[in-house]
């Protein structure tokens, strides 16, 4: 590759970083709505559904939170994925899981106003 492939390659990333961060901001609140339904199924949930959907979902956030910007987010969601990961389905506490979704929404706000 040549100088002018390489800052066209590094420009390609800066869009695709730019958009996916844009992305992530707008479709913030709908993903910690989705956690929020799937905390009050867990409860009901016997066949651990529930938990896996919330643990990919917090694991997706972790990894992408932090590549775009967003490393409190992305610190909080593999908090509360190792809390799942950590605790007895029978031992889960709904009210627990609902105040880390909490931390993850602050951090959020955190992160947006750096």
């Amino acid at each position: 590759m040549n100088q002018a492939d390489d800052e066209q390659a590094e420009d390609d990333v800066d869009v695709v970083l730019r958009e996916t961060r844009r992305n992530f901001i707008s479709g913030f609140g709908a993903a910690c709505a989705a956690m929020a339904r799937l905390i009050d199924e867990l409860t009901a949930d016997t066949s651990g559904a529930s938990r896996s959907e919330l643990q990919h979902l917090l694991h997706q956030m972790g990894g992408l939170a932090g590549t775009i910007g967003f490393p409190t987010v992305s610190i909080r969601a593999r908090e509360f994925e190792d809390h799942l990961r950590d605790t007895m389905p029978d031992q889960l506490d709904p009210s627990m899981a609902l105040r880390l979704l909490e931390m993850i929404r602050l951090g959020f706000e955190e992160d947006a106003s750096a």
